[in-house]
């Protein structure tokens, strides 16, 4: 079966949401910025065995320089994006985090309505529907770890500053996907996320080598973050593909679900509530 923007983005809310949860465990002890480079890094690696799958060499000749220049942009704007998304969920719980960043379908659809793609009342309505859901499941979530230190404006403005750099992400990443093969745009937009962080942490004389410890972790988080951004910029060349970024805001709703699968966090009825709001609101996008 064929799969459109709308399942992309449901495939990748699964593996951020499997990301997120994991950044949670890997930044209580662990150096936030080297475990993020030594994710860009593992994720660049999967996206490579990834683009053995296709024919991307075949195509590179469809890249030109304005699909390198957006795709470099798009990799500033997504490590912007995660260097944010791991300094919130570092300082904030996920009931403040997650309705924040998972709010970036809504600065998406204004891109696109920028663009000239056609956006009718009843779609934004469905947005702000799967963002309501999200907010209703995240803040009611329970089971935070108690001593988290935060400043909820800091975290709040950290958080808003993450949202805008994925919305931003996908909006130009999908672009220079319709121009050139998507494969060989992502692999430019994952390598020059990394190769910024990386210089900018030699520059800083920051700690690069992660612990042998968490490499296991860092190895499922690299692949869950590869494969998310992989199928959100796929749908690039797809009818509606401002719908992978809006099924994709689910992921902090499957964050708050693995919890309580994995770690027997409590659901209630507010939280399950939130999750049908939001699925409905996913299923009329797909109409």
């Amino acid at each position: 079966m064929a799969l459109n923007a709308l399942t992309l983005g449901l495939i990748a809310a699964l593996a951020w949401g499997i990301h997120d949860f994991a950044v949670r465990v890997a930044s209580r002890d662990h150096p936030l910025m080297t475990t993020l480079l030594s994710v860009l890094l593992i994720g660049l690696f999967f996206h490579m065995i990834f683009m053995g799958f296709g024919t991307p060499l075949e195509n590179v000749d469809s890249l030109n320089s304005r699909a390198i220049g957006l795709s470099v942009v798009a990799g500033l704007f997504y490590l912007g994006g995660a260097v944010a998304l791991y300094i919130a969920f570092h300082r904030g719980p996920v009931k403040l985090v997650a309705p924040i960043i998972g709010s970036y379908p809504i600065a998406s659809l204004l891109f696109a309505s920028i663009n000239g793609a056609p956006s009718s009342l009843a779609q934004w309505l469905a947005v702000f529907v799967v963002v309501a859901g999200v907010a209703i499941v995240a803040v009611t979530a329970k089971g935070e770890e108690a001593g988290i230190a935060h400043n909820q404006w800091v975290t709040a403005f950290v958080s808003v500053i993450g949202a805008l750099g994925f919305a931003a992400t996908f909006e130009v990443g999908q672009m220079a996907a319709a121009i050139a093969d998507e494969h060989l745009t992502i692999f430019i937009t994952r390598l020059s996320c990394f190769a910024a962080l990386l210089v900018v942490m030699i520059a800083c004389r920051m700690r690069i080598r992660p612990d042998r410890r968490i490499v296991p972790l860092m190895i499922v988080m690299g692949f869950m973050d590869s494969l998310g951004l992989l199928c959100v910029l796929s749908a690039g060349g797809m009818a509606d593909a401002k719908f992978a970024s809006v099924a994709a805001s689910i992921f902090g709703l499957m964050t708050v679900l693995l919890c309580w699968a994995f770690l027997r966090e409590k659901m209630t009825p507010p939280q399950w509530a939130g999750c049908l709001i939001s699925f409905a609101a996913i299923g009329y996008l797909a109409l």
